[in-house]
């Protein structure tokens, strides 16, 4: 028989909503369900592969707990310290960001690992939907990393075009200088990038 939490994360992952229901009406204690590998919770499951159904049953599960008397902490982080928000934006799950702005909007620009928030994730990767929901929901296009790259930075280092113009758009700072000294411009992927922003 296989472990109810790993059946409880397998569902999660498939979009498998009623087996998620089920499984929590029978352990609810495994609501947050960490995996020991990562120390991803279910929430950061369904945000990573876009389960909004399951996102919203979670938040709302998490919600209810938070207002009873175990509440704490309702922020988890996984082992690199990312957010279900950076676990979102590292797969362009921009309908469960959406939704998950609504309780985390507090995390909009929290660091995790490497010091990135989750718009320098949606500049490494070109994720130009996640990065508008972001900048749309107040993110500050100008955050440094542990390196001291801008989200802009990233976007022209990795030739993320749609998010340089995004971030162009928002105003961000293209005289602003990293850890080594360098422009934004100064770190372009290619001549063509360059000359787009």
């Amino acid at each position: 028989m296989i472990d109810p939490s790993v059946r409880l994360r397998n569902a999660i992952v498939d979009g498998q909503l009623p087996i998620v229901v089920r499984l929590l009406n029978r352990y609810p204690d495994l609501l947050d369900n960490i995996d020991p590998a990562n120390g991803w919770s279910n929430l950061h499951y369904a945000a990573y592969h876009d389960r909004l159904e399951i996102c919203d049953l979670l938040l709302r599960r998490i919600a209810d707990r938070a207002r009873g008397p175990t509440a704490g902490d309702e922020i988890k982080l996984t082992f690199q310290h990312d957010t279900v928000i950076h676990t979102a934006c590292s797969n362009n799950a921009h309908r469960s960001l959406e939704l998950l702005l609504e309780y985390f909007s507090v995390c909009i620009d929290q660091r995790g690992h490497h010091g990135y928030t989750a718009s320098h994730v949606c500049c490494l990767a070109n994720f130009p939907l996640c990065l508008s929901v972001l900048l749309e929901n107040g993110a500050y296009p100008n955050i440094q990393d542990d390196d001291g790259n801008s989200p802009l930075h990233l976007a022209l280092q990795y030739g993320a075009l749609e998010c340089i113009d995004l971030l162009v758009a928002y105003k961000a700072d293209g005289q602003l200088v990293n850890n080594a000294g360098w422009k934004p411009e100064e770190l372009a992927y290619d001549f063509e990038v360059q000359s787009r922003y």
